[in-house]
């Protein structure tokens, strides 16, 4: 049979499914599926590929735990080239919320923080070596 077909039953499970136990379920360290409906790596990127996002994991990957209001001065001041003591109030409110809504969240489903929206406490997950690699490598190419 040609590679034409391959795959084509719906019902077949040709081991690139979760729990399949085939060739494309060896783990999230290796790009398997997880949570949040990408592979693990398309993930990572994901996280990384906006500044806000990025700038949060740099945080935390240093400090843990954050409450989010800490988190988005960092991140405010971070994207401005400023202290946070010399951000207005309105820059570091869209930040807070921009985070709270939409960053946060996206970061918690795919598994990399632990986010509490009501008391606002933001965790860093245990990362992988891949994450932790990833992370390294972005901070250094943006002199972190």
């Amino acid at each position: 049979m040609s590679d034409a077909g391959a795959g084509s039953d719906p019902d077949e499970n040709d081991g690139d499914e979760p729990g399949a136990g085939g060739p494309g379920t060896s783990g999230p360290e290796a790009g398997g599926p997880t949570s949040g409906g990408l592979p693990r790596l398309d993930q990572y990127f994901d996280a990384l590929s906006n500044e806000r996002r990025r700038y949060a994991l740099y945080y935390l990957s240093r400090e843990e735990v954050a409450n989010e209001d800490e988190l988005a001065r960092y991140v405010a001041a971070r994207e401005r080239g400023r202290s946070p003591s010399a951000l207005s109030e309105s820059a570091y409110e869209r930040v807070r919320s921009d985070l709270h809504h939409k960053h946060l969240p996206r970061l918690a489903d795919y598994g990399l923080v632990e986010f509490d929206p009501r008391s606002r406490v933001v965790r860093f997950r245990n990362p992988t070596r891949t994450l932790a690699t990833l992370l390294w490598l972005s901070q250094l190419v943006e002199g972190e």
